[in-house]
């Protein structure tokens, strides 16, 4: 275990930072620029949930497979709606969710549903509360599937509520980016 670990620093030291060329992220507007948005009482917070899809994506998205972890239950303070662009849904999107397109969606950007959070109790979700794009539970897969049926594992993004410092609130989890050498490295052990 120890070997894979010195391996697994080796290689990212080498490659520097990687990030997701193509995830699953979510929005406060269908343009999927900002990941953040607050909620208030008696007012409805939709969430967009996009494929963002990188150059070398060749056809179309005919399938997404994923579970939103930290997603948020109701339990009487509030009404969860969700708007997929698909009536082809299996799951639930807090243990794992699948959604079959046809037509199949094109990128860059394919718009695969959204979420509304109508809040009722302004104590429901709390100020900084992030939600992850995660594998989901039911099969272990982030994933897009293309027309052709290759199924293709992918990143995934974050989402904040009542977000208090926007310059904190990333779309994509944060990786390591300082440089390191080989002197750090092994004072972690």
């Amino acid at each position: 275990m120890k070997k894979l670990l010195m391996a697994f620093v080796v290689l990212t030291l080498a490659t520097g930072v990687a990030t997701a060329d193509t995830y699953i992220g979510m929005y406060a507007a269908p343009t999927a620029t900002e990941c953040y948005a607050g909620t208030s009482v008696y007012t409805a917070t939709t969430v967009y949930f996009t494929a963002w899809v990188d150059t070398d994506w060749s056809g179309e998205i005919s399938a997404a497979e994923f579970y939103v972890e930290n997603f948020p239950e109701a339990a009487g303070m509030g009404v969860i709606t969700e708007n997929w662009n698909t009536d082809l849904v299996i799951g639930v999107i807090s243990y794992g969710i699948a959604l079959a397109f046809n037509p199949p969606l094109s990128g860059p950007l394919a718009a695969l549903g959204s979420v509304d959070f109508f809040t009722t109790d302004a104590n429901w979700i709390p100020a900084d509360y992030s939600m992850y794009v995660r594998p989901s539970r039911a099969s272990n897969g982030l994933l897009l599937v293309d027309t052709d049926g290759i199924e293709y594992q992918v990143g995934g993004g974050m989402f904040t509520f009542n977000c208090s410092n926007p310059t904190n609130c990333d779309c994509l989890e944060g990786v390591a980016t300082d440089d390191a050498n080989w002197s750090s490295v092994k004072a972690l052990y």
